[in-house]
């Protein structure tokens, strides 16, 4: 399925980052109900991919060094939120902070509200309520910041535009 038939082309600039959000969901969907094989397009930044009835959706963060990723697995019918960093590989027996436009979202301990998942640079958010606050908070102008600790005790944060 192409992007644009995925409705994730926007109508006008404006709603942009609005639109992406609702759409990588429902790109998600239909990917995942495409016919099997391995799929990836590029759209307003996101990377869409689909393998074998797995898909994901990875925005890069503002400094480049970081991944948020949505995904929808195979026999599953729930979007997961997780993230990934291939420079400073987060501490995974530490919590983790969440902050929508530097608003608190939410401290998650970890296996809890945060565990980790395929490779050690990457976790998931386990906590609904949190994955709920983002996807309602998404929107024009709107920013997600994850801080965590990487494995050395160093602070870091991870800046996304939704």
């Amino acid at each position: 399925m192409s992007a644009a038939a995925a409705g994730l082309r926007p109508p006008h600039r404006a709603a942009a980052a609005t639109i992406t959000i609702a759409s990588v969901v429902l790109a998600l969907t239909a990917f995942a109900a495409a016919p099997a094989g391995a799929a990836e397009e590029t759209v307003q930044g996101w990377t869409l991919s689909c393998e074998a009835g797995t898909c994901r959706a990875s925005l890069p963060s503002l400094s480049g060094l970081q991944a948020l990723t949505f995904g929808r697995f195979a026999g599953e019918d729930r979007i997961a939120l997780g993230f990934a960093s291939q420079t400073a590989i987060p501490d995974r027996e530490r919590p983790i902070t969440l902050r929508l436009d530097n608003r608190p979202l939410g401290t998650l301990a970890p296996e809890r509200g945060y565990a980790g998942f395929e490779r050690p640079e990457a976790f998931w958010l386990l906590d609904g309520k949190t994955i709920d606050a983002i996807l309602q908070g998404a929107g024009p102008g709107r920013r997600l910041r994850i801080e965590y600790l990487d494995v050395t005790g160093a602070p870091h944060d991870a800046d996304f535009r939704l």
